[in-house]
């Protein structure tokens, strides 16, 4: 099984155990509405100029030579 299933699993099992010692449940039509909307909104990419990637290249070539010796 896949470690994120495994993660999943456990997540879900978590959460059950919580929900289910509650005194007072949020309604359901909010916590799908809200899921919903957290799932449409697309990730946000940093974007980068060509100097902040060459910068960051520099650093990775360094780490990788220092690494090597």
């Amino acid at each position: 099984m896949r470690q994120q299933q495994r993660r999943d699993m456990i997540t879900q099992a978590y959460m059950t155990a919580v929900w289910s010692r509650a005194n007072k449940l949020p309604k359901l039509e909010s916590i799908l509405a809200k899921q919903e909307h957290t799932t449409k909104q697309p990730n946000k990419k940093r974007v980068h100029t060509p100097e902040q990637m060459l910068e960051f290249a520099k650093m990775v070539q360094a780490s990788y030579e220092e690494n090597q010796q």
